[in-house]
């Protein structure tokens, strides 16, 4: 079954969306760090899981080493967000698949609240948010 992502452009550099997107997720109850190890996770090039210390998390996600982290809800309720940053700010891809309906769709209204009124000013003439099922 294709999973659901959101994919959404934070105006901004990599080091401040990355910091607007965590506190966004938390307003759900999401936190990047995992409940059940309490570390932060990313996933390397080779599909390896990996446990990054939360001191660390910053300095490695603004210089560029951390493309991608995972945002939890319960131990086995997650969602998978991975980034780029490009020259009209960091586009997020947000994998919806491993949350409930209610709460992907709750999070996805978000996002669009956000594009609407936190960034409308910041935006050209570009796309800023789609959904699709990959």
């Amino acid at each position: 079954m294709p999973a659901p992502v959101c994919h959404v452009l934070i105006p901004d550099r990599r080091d401040r969306a990355i910091p607007f997107v965590v506190a966004l997720f938390e307003t759900f109850g999401l936190s990047v760090k995992n409940p059940h190890t309490g570390r932060i996770t990313t996933w390397n090039d080779d599909g390896t899981q990996e446990e990054i210390a939360e001191a660390q998390a910053y300095q490695l996600i603004a210089g560029g080493h951390v493309q991608n982290t995972q945002f939890w809800k319960t131990a086995s309720d997650d969602v998978f967000v991975s980034w780029e940053e490009r020259a009209d700010g960091c586009m997020l891809s947000i994998f919806l698949d491993g949350v409930s309906p209610d709460l992907a769709a709750g999070l996805v209204g978000l996002f669009t609240k956000s594009a609407l009124t936190t960034f409308r000013g910041k935006y050209g003439e570009t796309i800023v948010l789609t959904f699709s099922f990959q």
